[in-house]
């Protein structure tokens, strides 16, 4: 059995980090597929690098299964940070799952309010004795513990107990497969070189030059940067994304969206309405207004499933009318993109 003694020196920012890493074992032991699970993981993520960790604390008990399956719909329970489609897909998800994942997701939960309002006092004992549970949890069920000393960095001496923030979605296992997606990088380069072989074409299409030195500090957000890094901003036919240069020019919108600038950033436009990507989830909504002004917003999936296929694939059609007079669905049919 693991000793707890070994993350006594370990912030409580690291020790939440270790319990999430304990859940992407658990996910990848049990062979579930990676992708069902980013928007949890996402969620979850937040904690190492919140500003204030009550808002953490806020958006995951809305994540919790036990907490979520309470309700048979949406509109039973007011959701401050979960979408509609984020719930109905969440319920989906945890309705086939094994209840272990149910009971870790809670036991992190349960982490990191160990300590809310109220100071750290000695090397953390409430803590601990969370990070003790979960430890058993995982030894009794049989799913591999993650190595304690990928987290000795962070250490319990910074920010008296609490740790520096730090963006745990680079040490996440699962998250950084799904951020570098070869495949979906050569598809936009081949677009690219298309796109600059035709003159005319900068009508309707363009994918500008990237720009390596670009950070943000929201894990949720890391897809979309890999994007900004390779090709800072495009047109797309009629999906506009727009340059890291010009992102706060178009902010002007969101403070209409429930949730406002803290939960969303507006990434582009479809057709002059608003495209925007969840600060916390990862994933991209089309928001448009109904004729008394009210928002709805149409879940496109995280960013680079929205990327591979509503700008470079056939789903391109669900969202643009009148596709066979567009000249950008003209070009993935001439590159087998549509079929």
């Amino acid at each position: 059995m693991m000793s707890i003694e070994q993350f006594s020196n370990i912030s409580l920012r690291g020790r939440v980090a270790y319990a999430i890493s304990c859940l992407e074992n658990m996910i990848s032991a049990l062979e579930y597929d990676i992708n069902d699970w980013e928007i949890v993981l996402n969620y979850l993520w937040t904690f190492t690098d919140i500003r204030y960790l009550d808002d953490w604390n806020e958006i995951i008990v809305e994540v919790i299964p036990e907490n979520l399956l309470e309700f048979e719909t949406y509109e039973e329970q007011k959701f401050a940070h979960l979408s509609k489609e984020e719930y109905l897909y969440l319920r989906k998800l945890y309705k086939s799952c094994d209840l272990s994942i149910h009971i870790l997701i809670r036991e992190i939960f349960e982490l990191g309010i160990s300590h809310a309002y109220s100071v750290i006092e000695g090397h953390g004992k409430n803590s601990l004795k969370c990070m003790e549970q979960i430890i058993l949890f995982m030894e009794k069920n049989q799913f591999p513990l993650p190595d304690v000393r990928l987290f000795l960095m962070y250490s319990f001496e910074e920010n008296r107990g609490w740790g520096n923030r730090f963006n745990g979605k680079r040490i996440s296992k699962l998250l950084r497969v799904r951020r570098v997606d070869k495949h979906l990088y050569d598809l936009i380069t081949k677009v690219k070189v298309t796109l600059e072989a035709e003159p005319d074409s900068i009508i309707y299409g363009e994918l500008g030059a990237g720009r390596s030195d670009l950070e943000m500090k929201d894990t949720a957000l890391q897809s979309y940067l890999e994007f900004l890094k390779q090709f800072n901003g495009a047109r797309c036919g009629a999906i506009d994304l727009w340059s890291f240069e010009t992102l706060s020019s178009h902010q002007y919108r969101i403070a209409d969206i429930r949730g406002g600038p803290d939960q969303w950033l507006e990434i582009g436009q479809i057709l002059y309405e608003p495209l925007v990507i969840n600060k916390y989830s990862g994933h991209i909504y089309y928001c448009k207004q109904d004729h008394q002004e009210v928002w709805t917003k149409k879940d496109l999936g995280d960013f680079n499933h929205f990327l591979c296929h509503y700008v470079f694939g056939l789903k391109y059609e669900e969202i643009v009318p009148d596709v066979h007079q567009d000249e950008w669905y003209s070009l993935l049919d001439k590159i087998n993109r549509i079929s």
